[in-house]
């Protein structure tokens, strides 16, 4: 059984106590993670479980682009996507501090960040909503540049 929380004090409590895993979504950044993966592991210690038994997940929205420039293009289209002009006023690099962005050499590397905080699966939202598309050639990309490699390493 898995709990899917933000990481309040409670909910990791519950988790600790009853699942087997905890899932956080949609924008986090290494930072913030691990001090609620801290959080975890202090409410693990409370009721005497072994922390590292407390599996862990998280979902990102992502967006990934061949390079610099093929990022900016990608995060104008996702702007104009994004309904209600919800990222009207936010700009890469905003949109970028909590979300899995970038090209994928630095998509691979906040990979690490969190896979060196516990992070076991990352699920990926390629747009600004949960589990939505907004461009498919993007998941494509992904696969081709980041599982790919990651795969034969």
């Amino acid at each position: 059984m898995w709990l899917g929380a933000k990481g309040g004090e409670r909910s990791l409590r519950l988790a600790a106590r009853y699942c087997d895993g905890w899932n956080t979504v949609w924008t986090w950044t290494p930072e913030e993670y691990a001090e609620r993966a801290g959080a975890a592991a202090r409410a693990c210690e409370e009721v005497g479980r072994d922390p590292s038994t407390l599996r862990r997940s998280l979902g990102l929205y992502t967006l990934v682009g061949e390079d610099e420039r093929d990022l900016i293009a990608r995060y104008e289209a996702l702007r104009r996507w994004t309904p209600g002009g919800a990222l009207d006023a936010q700009s890469l690099e905003e949109f970028s501090e909590g979300a899995l962005a970038g090209t994928p050499d630095r998509i691979r590397e906040r990979i690490d960040d969190f896979a060196s905080l516990g992070v076991e699966e990352i699920i990926i939202s390629p747009a600004s909503l949960p589990f939505a598309f907004f461009d498919r050639s993007m998941i494509d990309l992904f696969a081709e540049t980041v599982v790919a490699p990651a795969r034969t390493a």
